[in-house]
């Protein structure tokens, strides 16, 4: 039996880049080990989060600004959630993080006000208190492909190639953010997405599972 310690683990990064693959592969194998896991998402993972996440994925049309406030609701009473579970014992996998009102609302939505995304993120990092954040990114084409195969679309996903790309550009942002402050996350993972499935599960164990 593993003696990994309770801790909170963010897999984030574009959609498309195969997160939510690699979250229940990472969740099966530290079960396995006889360890108690938790997996939830950053887009809902509480009983509101999950009735904002309707509200978030819908296709009305709303401002930027909008978004960065639901985000900052659900990601809030998912903080709270985290801390609890981690002090109960548990391992928590978390499907997203904080890092997308960076992604999603400040970059692929134009917010006009950078510093009210920015604000928002560094509140909600440090109250989730994260101890490895693994950000996964591949080519945008890659992903484009991938979320083809997948079908079905959201608000976010039905957006075009530019807001992709924009995207991308805002997780950059606050991958720069994690670097210049070192307190906002414990260990910050970077995994090429490109790879395997098997591949990228092996890099995650070796990282995360130690």
């Amino acid at each position: 039996m593993s003696t990994m310690k309770p801790q909170i683990i963010a897999i984030d990064g574009p959609d498309g880049a195969g997160k939510t693959t690699q979250i229940k592969l990472l969740a099966d194998y530290l079960t396995g080990q006889g360890l108690d896991v938790h997996v939830t998402r950053a887009s809902g993972g509480t009983p509101i989060g999950e009735e904002l996440r309707k509200a978030s994925l819908s296709m009305h049309p709303r401002r930027a600004e909008t978004d960065v406030y639901i985000s900052l609701a659900m990601h809030t009473e998912l903080g709270y959630d985290l801390q609890k579970r981690k002090a109960a014992g548990q391992i928590v996998l978390v499907d997203r993080s904080p890092l997308a009102v960076l992604g999603y609302n400040m970059g692929g939505s134009q917010l006009a006000d950078e510093q009210l995304a920015f604000d928002a993120c560094r509140t909600l990092l440090k109250l989730w208190d994260i101890d490895v954040m693994v950000y996964m990114d591949a080519d945008q084409d890659i992903m484009d492909e991938r979320l083809l195969a997948r079908g079905g679309s959201d608000y976010f996903e039905s957006q075009g190639e530019d807001y992709r790309m924009r995207v991308k550009q805002g997780y950059e942002r606050g991958l720069e953010l994690l670097q210049s402050d070192a307190s906002l996350v414990g260990n910050l993972v970077k995994l090429d997405a490109s790879q395997s499935v098997d591949a990228i599960h092996q890099q995650l164990v070796k990282n995360v599972a130690r």
